[in-house]
Order: structure tokens, then C-alpha cells, then sequence
């Protein structure tokens, strides 16, 4: 499995390039963020873009979790590329 974690303030942009390359259908990508989001919706656009073949899923949350950080009005990522594991939506 790999895994790639992010956090993207609404009102920036992303700290770093999305992993394009883990994109496939075996890839699962997590984003939790607020409901401004659905106001502002740039960064799951950005989101659909990088992974089109890949299963997306969110959540709406009050604060948003990385393994760096602890955040509020911003967007965490989580994409797991799974070796042996098949997805469905």
C-alpha cells in the first residue's frame, strides 16, 4: 500500500504537487474539510482532475486532522494506493 497525506488551507493553494502518479482504480482518496467547501469548491476540483480513475469520498468535518497538523477551514487529503485490494464505489 502506499499512502500520501495533505493539507491545503481553503484560501491557498496546494503546499505541494497532487500524486498524479497513484492514481487507478485501486486507489482511494479521502478529503475532509468544511462546508465552505461547497462554496469554494477549487481544491475537489483540483481533486477529480488528479484522480479521475480513483474512488473519492468526503466528509464534512470542524476541524480538519494530519499527521502534521490540526487545522480548521482547510482541507486533509489522504490517498491509499492498495497493492491487493480491489475497490468499488
Amino acid at each position: 500500500m502506499h499512502i500520501f497525506q495533505m493539507y491545503r488551507a481553503l484560501d491557498a493553494d496546494w503546499p505541494e504537487p497532487l500524486p498524479r502518479h497513484l492514481d487507478g482504480p485501486d486507489t482511494l482518496v479521502l478529503a475532509f474539510g468544511p462546508r465552505a467547501l461547497l462554496d469554494a469548491p477549487a481544491a475537489l476540483h483540483d481533486l477529480a482532475r488528479a484522480f479521475p480513475h480513483s474512488v473519492l469520498m468526503g466528509c464534512s468535518t470542524a476541524g480538519e486532522i494530519t499527521a502534521a497538523q490540526v487545522g480548521v477551514n482547510g482541507l486533509s487529503v489522504v490517498v491509499a494506493r492498495f497493492d491487493r485490494t480491489p475497490l468499488r464505489a
